[in-house]
């Protein structure tokens, strides 16, 4: 793969978390406490249920999981975790696409660890350094650090014995969780991601994802298959390794049901998916999501 250029602001991009992650768990309730505070979150202040650091590490895993604007508003996708629970399945699905495409981090994991491969700390913080040779020791550690702590606490992580670790991290899952963590003892040793299967709406969320920072109406699948760092867009595919029938699949039944948002043309040689973001926003997705909760 293409080493790409740096800059100071992707630096930035990866140091700026304070080593923390993006936490949503029983003990860490990041989203929960968006949820319930609204833009009342921020800023921070001496009463908050989050540590100063905290509060500005979430700021920035929060704006690029699309959940606040860059003026640190609620987005429509807050909404969704408002029906549906800070655990939403369907809502980590839209999130984990986000981080692909926004977060820097997360877009250099998913193209550079391959599905059903596990890699150790140490493997990922080389292939971490390798990958943006101009990075600094500490930028590096404190990427890896925000990384492995998303994971751990987070539904985007699932820990697992080692031997469960081989077997699953092939398998097709409908759960959260994108990567598996394998554990010995009390010490996370091993990070595999594992295929998913998502629902159709967020792949009809990914494409007008994609639309909305491409200013493109219509892709093909074959475009689809792979990304690198020059990349306008992380695809589905790649996101989620999906099996590229299952993406023609679903887009086919997402046509049959929402033929005023999607059209395809998957015949005689054709794989062209058409979208209509002049009619219809991301926002009008996440409402069919809401709806359909």
């Amino acid at each position: 793969m293409a080493v790409p250029v740096t800059s100071k602001t992707s630096s930035v991009g990866i140091n700026s978390y304070k080593n923390f992650g993006l936490r949503e768990n029983e003990e860490h309730n990041w989203l929960s406490k968006l949820v319930e505070l609204g833009d009342k979150f921020f800023p921070w202040t001496p009463e908050h249920a989050l540590g100063k650091k905290m509060v500005e590490s979430a700021r920035l895993w929060f704006v690029q999981a699309e959940l606040i604007d860059s003026a640190r508003k609620p987005k429509k996708l807050l909404e969704l975790f408002r029906s549906q629970g800070a655990a939403s399945v369907l809502g980590w699905e839209l999130i984990w696409f986000a981080l692909a495409n926004n977060a820097l981090l997360m877009k250099w994991f998913v193209l550079d660890a391959e599905i059903g491969k596990p890699y150790t700390q140490d493997e990922l913080i080389t292939k971490l350094s390798n990958y943006f040779p101009s990075f600094g020791a500490s930028t590096i550690d404190g990427g890896m650090s925000a990384l492995k702590d998303t994971l751990t606490k987070s539904p985007l992580g699932q820990v697992v014995s080692p031997d469960e670790l081989i077997v699953k991290s092939k398998e097709f899952s409908d759960e959260s969780a994108v990567v598996l963590l394998g554990q010995k003892g009390r010490q996370v040793k091993t990070f595999a991601r594992r295929p998913r299967k998502i629902r159709p709406l967020t792949l009809l969320y990914s494409l007008y994802f994609i639309a909305r920072n491409t200013e493109r109406s219509a892709f093909t699948v074959r475009e689809m298959l792979s990304s690198d760092k020059d990349s306008l867009f992380v695809s589905p595919i790649v996101a989620f390794g999906m099996e590229t029938e299952t993406l023609r699949r679903q887009c086919e039944g997402l046509r049959s049901r929402y033929p005023d948002y999607i059209s395809t043309v998957f015949t005689h040689g054709n794989d062209e998916i058409e979208i209509f973001p002049e009619r219809h926003s991301l926002d009008d997705i996440i409402d069919l999501c809401i709806s359909e909760s």
